[in-house]
């Protein structure tokens, strides 16, 4: 019998609480005359008198998980909820910088650079709901091409001279997979654990969307877990802030509302002229919808 939730399954079969799916904690909480929820609270107390690494803890540890069990209803799916803001530079009359989120299934985030931006998020949208592609990477890669061709087409036949875009993108799945897809000089981060990542750092081209009938487009995957935060943003912010400021504040355990805010002042504190946009994403477990708010700075 598993040591771990005495679900009766042979030990080296079930000796882990990393495999432990629902069904086992439905039938330990049975056998043991309790509920799911208290069930969960003593696999997680078990798990750490024995020291074991708190990342595997993560998935249990966490009141939306044991409220979701204890209405005997599966895991939730994750969500993603975001807030975005844009300050435009005090030298700039028209605006090359923007972004998209979109959170209804398949979700979209994106933050793009340049003359181009808009047609390039709005394409990218549109293009990322009819791409093919046999996972969803492939589709996002695929959708961040059709919209260069789109771009490209609409400078070349307008003959507008740079009509480009830096832009980064992310689509966040229910079950975490996180794939991040860019080209030029945007950026994106990723915070876990209190480990600030930067996804975006290395880059095969420095050809922008828009700039040629062709486009190499730079993929970063990664696995999004609860809490987890999603930074996406121009060269501007990034440069204003710097990496260890960055990092200072992405650290900070904040709401979404709160820590973008803080990027932002931070930023403009800093000094310069150009315009700052990004998108703050946080991953979340939720039987409910992705929630986008939308702000822009003063």
């Amino acid at each position: 019998m598993c040591a771990n939730c005495g679900c009766g399954k042979p030990e080296d079969a079930h000796g882990d609480d990393r495999n432990i799916l629902w069904s086992d904690i439905v039938v330990a909480a049975k056998a043991a005359g309790t509920s799911p929820a208290n069930a969960v609270r003593n696999i997680v107390e078990m798990a750490k008198d024995q020291n074991a690494d708190p990342s595997r803890l993560e998935r249990f540890d966490r009141p939306d998980f044991a409220a979701g069990w204890e209405l005997g209803s599966p895991l939730p799916p994750l969500r993603v909820t975001a807030e975005a803001l844009t300050e435009s530079g005090i030298q700039r009359t028209h605006d090359e910088d923007t972004f998209v989120v979109d959170l209804e299934e398949p979700s979209i985030a994106a933050v793009a650079e340049g003359n181009a931006s808009r047609l390039a998020l709005t394409s990218i949208v549109r293009s990322f709901r009819s791409a093919q592609g046999e996972t969803e990477n492939d589709r996002l890669v695929a959708a961040l091409r059709q919209a260069n061709g789109i771009v490209h087409e609409e400078g070349t036949k307008k003959q507008l001279d740079g009509f480009t875009a830096s832009l980064v993108a992310v689509h966040i799945t229910p079950s975490g997979n996180t794939c991040v897809a860019y080209v030029g000089d945007a950026h994106a981060y990723r915070v876990h654990a209190g480990k600030v990542t930067h996804l975006t750092k290395s880059r095969s081209s420095d050809k922008r969307v828009g700039s040629a009938a062709s486009l190499t487009v730079d993929l970063a995957v990664t696995i999004s877990k609860p809490d987890d935060v999603i930074l996406l943003c121009n060269e501007n912010l990034a440069k204003r802030l710097g990496e260890a400021k960055l990092e200072e504040i992405l650290k900070s355990d904040e709401d979404l509302d709160d820590l973008a805010q803080d990027l932002f002042d931070a930023a403009k504190k800093a000094g310069g002229e150009a315009k700052l946009t990004g998108v703050v994403l946080r991953a979340i477990r939720s039987h409910g919808v992705s929630v986008g708010k939308l702000r822009i700075a003063k």
